[in-house]
């Protein structure tokens, strides 16, 4: 647990909601999922922390959003909902409703993500404001959800920078490109502190969406049909490779090395399944949401990108709840970039890797400078696109 201890450390300090709630977060998104792969003697260790610090009450240094959210989230009762699987039903007679839509499977950091905002969000409202998770793809492909959101028909869903490039505008793929992030702690930094994330957001106005707090979506591998080690570019020549359909992916990849294939979240099982596609670009978390762990045989740790979902709600549903309502929802949401990060790093770092080795899936270990150097092709042409080498540079002093 010391790993994860130090993550921890790393993210909390990135937080503008203060050390000790920023830990509570962080700590109980950790122990749920703990607790999820049935890691017990975790989930007792995080347990114990989390309430000794629930039963100190509010603390002094938080900063932000309201006094009602800061003393719900030290309460007893909160730390067991949050640590335990609280999650109210959709109540579709609430006063004040949304969907949230998303393409990735159950228990997923998505799930995840949207399940904490339900339970935080019920319990501030006191039920007056119900949120509808609906996930799994069922409402189309992620760039389909966003177009949704924008357009009105849903109203709050999540998506990478490269689908927002393509839905919103070009400047969203920038935490995008290959190796510009390089730790967890960088990630969240740049998610919570970064002038970049407040430019999105005027961005995100003018097309008549709330872009939010963004939260880790996780780190991301090559999932392989093939034991054969993928270990250097050069390995990938004719392996047809899933990615999102979004050009910076389809570039990134093609430069690497692999035949770029398209295709929706939702397709990426049984395509997988018929070998339709060779592999996946995705997260431990992902791959594991949608059972990819039944039909591949290797995973090659390229590392190639710390992935930020950014939050993305229509503007005229948001400006349609009562002034206090808007308040709690931007309060969780950004409370919900820290729980996810606990949930997503206590499976990516701690349990996932060894989850997938005992299952008999190889993991490699690749030369990743070899294929950072591979992918800085795209740089050349989406670097213009997503604030130019300004942007960028700012983006590395942040580490």
């Amino acid at each position: 647990m010391d790993s994860l201890r130090h993550l921890m450390d790393d993210v909390v300090s990135a937080s503008q909601l203060g050390v000790s709630l920023s830990r509570r977060l962080f700590l109980a998104g950790a122990a749920r999922a703990a607790k999820l792969l049935g890691m017990a003697s975790a989930l007792g260790a995080l347990t114990v922390c989390t309430r000794d610090e629930a039963a100190k009450g509010p603390k002094k240094e938080y900063v932000g959003g309201t006094a009602e959210a800061a003393t719900a989230i030290v309460s007893q009762s909160a730390c067991d909902e949050l640590l335990f699987d609280f999650i109210p039903k959709f109540n579709p007679q609430a006063k004040y409703k949304a969907v949230f839509g998303h393409d990735s499977g159950p228990r997923g950091n998505n799930d995840v993500w949207g399940q904490y905002v339900q339970g935080r969000i019920h319990t501030m409202t006191k039920g007056e404001f119900s949120i509808n998770i609906i996930g799994g793809g069922a409402l189309g492909g992620g760039d389909a959800i966003a177009k949704s959101v924008r357009a009105g028909s849903v109203e709050i869903c999540n998506a990478s920078g490269a689908i927002l490039g393509g839905v919103l505008s070009p400047e969203f793929p920038l935490f995008d490109l290959p190796y510009l992030i390089k730790s967890w702690g960088h990630l969240m930094r740049v998610a919570l502190g970064s002038p970049y994330i407040k430019k999105m957001h005027e961005i995100g106005l003018s097309k008549g969406v709330q872009v939010l707090t963004p939260f880790n979506g996780g780190l991301r591998h090559i999932f392989y049909r093939s034991t054969k080690p993928i270990l250097k570019p050069e390995d990938l020549k004719g392996v047809k490779l899933r990615t999102m359909n979004a050009p910076l992916d389809v570039d990134m990849w093609n430069a690497a090395g692999a035949q770029a294939t398209p295709l929706s979240y939702a397709e990426v099982y049984n395509a997988l399944a018929q070998g339709v596609v060779d592999g996946i670009d995705n997260t431990f978390d992902a791959a594991t949401s949608i059972k990819v762990d039944e039909v591949v045989k290797s995973v090659t740790k390229t590392a190639h990108r710390y992935q930020l979902n950014y939050v993305i709600a229509n503007n005229r549903w948001f400006q349609s709840l009562p002034k206090q309502y808007q308040g709690y929802f931007v309060q969780v949401v950004e409370e919900a970039a820290i729980y996810a990060t606990g949930y997503v790093m206590m499976n990516d770092e701690v349990r996932q890797p060894v989850q997938w080795a005992k299952k008999g899936i190889a993991i490699y270990e690749p030369d990743r400078k070899a294929f950072e150097n591979s992918m800085m092709k795209v740089y050349s042409e989406f670097g213009p696109k997503v604030g130019g080498q300004e942007a960028i540079d700012a983006i590395l002093k942040m580490q």
